[in-house]
């Protein structure tokens, strides 16, 4: 399981899961979760992770998306997730 709110996601015939305000064309196997009406699309791509905020989009495929938790502390570390910015590159 990619996420916990996967669980709680339907998934259509081509094995795609989403929230509201996404629409999969010509794709197999993604998940794609899109912030209120952030109208989200995701065309021609398999086992991808979609994930749009107000503030941040995040795209990986599906079997690099245990690696959020890495990049999530990455971001802690250079101040990114606090609204303040270093300018380091991760």
């Amino acid at each position: 399981m990619l996420f916990a709110f996967e669980a709680h996601l339907g998934h259509d015939a081509d094995c795609n899961a989403a929230t509201d305000s996404v629409v999969f064309f010509d794709r197999r196997n993604s998940l794609a979760h899109s912030y209120q009406a952030i109208l989200t699309d995701v065309i021609g791509v398999d086992n991808l992770v979609v994930v749009a905020t107000p503030d941040a989009l995040l795209v990986t495929a599906c079997d690099k998306a245990e690696q959020v938790k890495d990049l999530v502390e990455q971001l802690k570390a250079v101040g990114l997730l606090s609204g303040r910015r270093r300018g380091r590159a991760l």
